[in-house]
């Protein structure tokens, strides 16, 4: 472990012995909450999809799930019609809020394949539960073939009529974040050497990288274990880390798999030079050489995991 910082999140999910009739009040709920029937959106408030390339069409991909928690067997075995409406405002804010560039996923691109009861509308869905139902669930069948590898899409939903029944606090609307990989997607352990003509900095290896689409032959570079979108270097004692300011975007020819090109997507008048490497789709392993500026760079990328 270096001088970075690792966050451990330890969840512990609590799952009720009863399905479709709830006994127990949830965590966080109010007293107003109890005894009433709720519905929620199940995987409020995102959920992110990721797929790697396909041409044909991937069936039956669930986007969310609507929940109906019946306070009652009475309540249960009663029909109850909810209604959702398409929110893209809610898209435009999390762009805001999380410096991405999801866009509402064209109609054209997917078709519904929902459980039955569930109509599509102009403006959303309609949920109708039948007697003893206490879930449906949302699903597309989605064209691979009409994807712009160079995007990334979204949907918004949430809850607008009720006929009665009880939204839940905090699941009443969902983003469903839906992202396409390339090839060179994913997440890497990097070794190599990076040398500073200046002879103050070095290489700080190994490191975690991730590589994320940016287009069907590109991905961009994102140091993860520094948690920055910028090539970081140590100084020759080791005691302290450098931001050289160099954003780093790789472009692969997709017939050969080598290198073609590196750029910065945060400055594209940086120059590189010396530019070679090769993407290895058996190990999914890549090379990369480049020299911008001070540095020169020399890496062995071992592919990890899938982002």
């Amino acid at each position: 472990m270096k001088k970075r910082y690792i966050y451990l999140l330890l969840s512990i999910v609590l799952f009720g012995t009863t399905i479709g009739c709830r006994k127990d009040s949830f965590e966080g709920e109010s007293a107003a909450d109890k005894g009433v029937t709720m519905v929620k959106l199940l995987e409020a408030p995102s959920k992110s999809l990721y797929f790697t390339p396909f041409t044909g069409v991937k069936e039956k991909i669930q986007l969310f799930s609507v929940r109906k928690d019946a306070a009652s067997a009475a309540d249960l075995n009663t029909a109850s019609k909810v209604t959702l409406v398409s929110d893209p405002a809610a898209i435009t804010a999390y762009n805001t809020a999380n410096g991405t560039d999801y866009e509402l996923l064209p109609e054209a691109i997917y078709t519904l394949a929902a459980d039955a009861g569930v109509t599509k509308t102009a403006t959303g869905f309609t949920i109708d539960f039948a007697a003893g139902d206490f879930s449906k669930n949302i699903k597309i069948n989605l064209n691979g073939s009409l994807w712009d590898l160079s995007k990334k899409y979204a949907v918004a939903y949430k809850i607008d009529q009720t006929n009665g029944l009880y939204k839940k606090k905090g699941s009443e609307s969902i983003i469903v974040l839906i992202s396409i990989k390339n090839a060179y997607d994913g997440v890497y352990t990097v070794d190599g050497t990076c040398v500073d003509a200046n002879g103050l900095y070095k290489g700080d290896y190994p490191r975690t990288f991730s590589l994320t689409t940016a287009s069907t032959t590109a991905v961009s570079v994102y140091d993860i274990d520094y948690d920055f979108d910028r090539y970081i270097v140590i100084n020759n004692a080791g005691t302290s880390a450098a931001n050289t300011g160099i954003g780093l975007k790789f472009d692969f020819d997709p017939v050969t798999n080598n290198l073609v090109s590196v750029s910065d997507p945060f400055s594209p008048a940086r120059v590189f030079t010396n530019v070679s490497g090769k993407f290895n789709p058996g190990d999914r392993s890549v090379t990369v050489k480049w020299t911008s500026g001070r540095w020169t760079v020399s890496e062995k990328w071992t592919f990890e995991e899938e982002r």
